[in-house]
């Protein structure tokens, strides 16, 4: 049998050549361009820069900044872009944009008016970019996403020389992801010396060098390091092979996310399919992510403690209800189905 390809998309991959590529935006630019690639009727080109082939009918830009032109004023293909989220306009008291970045801004919100459709991870973030960007709700999608491929919990021989690796403590609550000011990171720090519990981190970001210490928005980064090397109980692991994140999330007493606001929150799904428990706030689309599961909290160090304390109190079978309750709604989301519908909007954006 033929497959005959009915849409020829070029899609930008630069995130997987510059700092993004182990970050969010390009973990969701390599897990949704190899399952598109998978997809009956669609042809992938991958663009890193140069001129568009002319075979192109559609251009997918995977990302967008507020701040910096990231996005072409005018595109002789139609073109869809994601916005994963606008948090730095949600929180901008915690984000502030000098005059060159709201003059950004603006050139911004003007390259969307040639847009034909953008994608955005959640119901929540939807609803930001109809009301800040003054959207058209038509043209506006959110597509979920899911946990990166390779996320497995292995053996417990392998998981013993992974614990060993990393020097895990024997209890400790984990996070995962970039320092970043909504992540409500010095809350965190709180609870854990306030309840006496590790806190283990992964992430690049966390161990590597603050590139420019002063900015505000690295405040919060440059104390979890400061405090970091005078507290032996916040552990600092950096980046992590996906093969070991597994074991990392399934030894943790709880993922603990008290952000300030999310656009999905991949490190929800990935500790419920590893078998791990979920504190998180309900900002965002946090409530959207954690369905039913998640133990949620408020973002004040008293509420989030509060929740860490109800898990850690868990009898062993209402834990193993909990966490089989977790890996049922983490398959809920996988990259077939964003894959999928993220398809489905370029057949409409074509007409086909």
């Amino acid at each position: 049998m033929i497959n005959y390809v009915h849409m020829v998309i070029g899609f930008d991959t630069r995130p997987l050549s510059n700092l993004s590529a182990s970050r969010g935006i390009g973990v969701y630019t390599k897990h949704l361009v190899d399952y598109l690639a998978r997809e009956e009727g669609v042809k992938i080109i991958p663009l890193n820069r140069g001129d568009t082939p002319k075979e192109v009918e559609l251009l997918h830009y995977p990302y967008f900044d507020l701040y910096f032109p990231t996005l072409p004023l005018w595109q002789k293909k139609p073109t869809v872009v994601t916005i994963h989220d606008l948090t730095p306009l949600i929180l901008e008291n915690l984000y502030p944009v000098g005059i060159r970045g709201k003059l950004t801004f603006k050139r911004q919100k003007l390259a969307l008016r040639n847009i034909k459709a953008i994608l955005t991870d959640s119901a929540a973030s939807r609803r930001d970019i109809i009301d800040l960007l003054k959207i058209s709700a038509e043209k506006v999608f959110y597509i979920p996403l899911a946990p990166q491929d390779g996320l497995t919990v292995p053996g417990n021989e392998k998981q013993v020389e992974i614990v060993d690796k990393y020097k895990l403590p024997n209890e400790y609550i984990l996070f995962v992801g970039d320092i970043n000011r909504n992540k409500n990171i010095p809350t965190l720090v709180k609870v854990s010396e306030r309840l006496g519990i590790d806190l283990v981190i992964v992430g690049k970001q966390a161990a590597g060098k603050v590139e420019n210490p002063e900015h505000i928005e690295n405040q919060d980064l440059v104390e979890l390091q400061s405090k970091a090397e005078k507290n032996p109980h916040i552990h600092l692991l950096g980046f992590v092979p996906t093969e070991d994140l597994g074991t990392i999330y399934h030894h943790a007493l709880c993922l603990v996310m008290p952000s300030l606001y999310e656009g999905f929150g991949v490190p929800v799904i990935e500790a419920m399919q590893c078998g791990c428990a979920v504190v998180c706030s309900k900002q965002g689309s946090l409530p959207e992510v954690g369905g039913d599961v998640a133990i949620y909290s408020g973002t004040d160090e008293q509420s989030v403690a509060k929740a860490v304390t109800f898990v850690a109190g868990l009898s062993d079978g209402e834990k193993l209800m909990l966490l089989q309750a977790g890996i049922k709604q983490a398959k809920k989301f996988s990259w077939e189905i964003t894959a999928q519908k993220t398809a489905q909007v370029y057949r409409q954006v074509l007409g086909k």
